[in-house]
């Protein structure tokens, strides 16, 4: 298992995109879209009244997590039951949302992941320490992001494709260069959404220990992991 190395940003000026997996190599005429004005609340769920202040719910709610619910039970159905034990009248609302507005109910998720995933990230610098063998802590992936293949032109590059992935840190967008070690680790990791070391280790049990944590290091001050006791 070769060394990990995390570049980050990726020089601009350096990067050529691989054709196989860049939709601009071919480029085809812009799509037709038709705009339509949202009027009201019956169009949109997210304008009704109530839900102006969602996104201080969506953090009271996180807030309101012990480390053991962060791990298990996020999600919009347990946002429902939180509302309803709390007698908050957007309960009504999210039901509305959750039974018949996939689209509402799908930007309402996605924020709510990249809002929890951000509300994990802020302890990193305080768990980093204890990632190690025998550690409780529980690793989460990224929600968020953006991949490409891509080639580096320069006195370093090699005859592999390094991936170039963009993410959000808190409120900034990141980019960064990772190996190809580095790669598989990651989309190991979001393909389970969340695991523990021992069950990585599990998963990948010819892994170096101390390469495995020096990329789990690395992945985690990037921003691309989050730690969870």
């Amino acid at each position: 298992m070769p060394a990990a190395k995390l570049l980050s940003p990726a020089p601009h000026h350096a990067a050529t995109v691989d054709s196989n997996e860049s939709p601009l190599s071919n480029p085809v005429a812009p799509p037709r879209i038709q705009l339509k004005e949202v009027a009201d609340s019956s169009d949109c769920p997210l304008l009704a009244d109530g839900f102006e202040s969602f996104e201080a719910l969506l953090n009271d709610y996180l807030a309101s997590l012990t480390p053991r619910q962060h791990a298990r039970m996020v999600g919009l159905d347990h946002l429902l039951d939180w509302l309803i034990e709390r007698a908050d009248s957007r309960a009504a609302l999210l039901a509305d949302i959750l039974e018949g507005s996939p689209i509402a109910c799908a930007a309402l998720d996605q924020r709510l992941r990249h809002l929890h995933f951000q509300h994990l990230a802020a302890g990193n610098a305080t768990l980093l320490g204890q990632l190690d063998l025998g550690c409780s802590l529980t690793l989460f992936s990224n929600p968020i992001t953006i991949c490409s293949l891509t080639r580096i032109v320069d006195e370093h590059a090699n005859d592999e494709p390094d991936l170039i992935v963009c993410f959000p840190v808190g409120n900034t967008t990141c980019l960064a260069r990772l190996s190809t070690s580095l790669a598989a680790l990651l989309s190991h990791i979001q393909q389970a959404g969340s695991l523990t070391l021992d069950q990585l280790l599990l998963r990948q049990p010819s892994a170096p220990l101390d390469e495995l944590l020096a990329s789990l290091r690395e992945l985690t001050t990037a921003g691309l992991l989050a730690l969870s006791a």
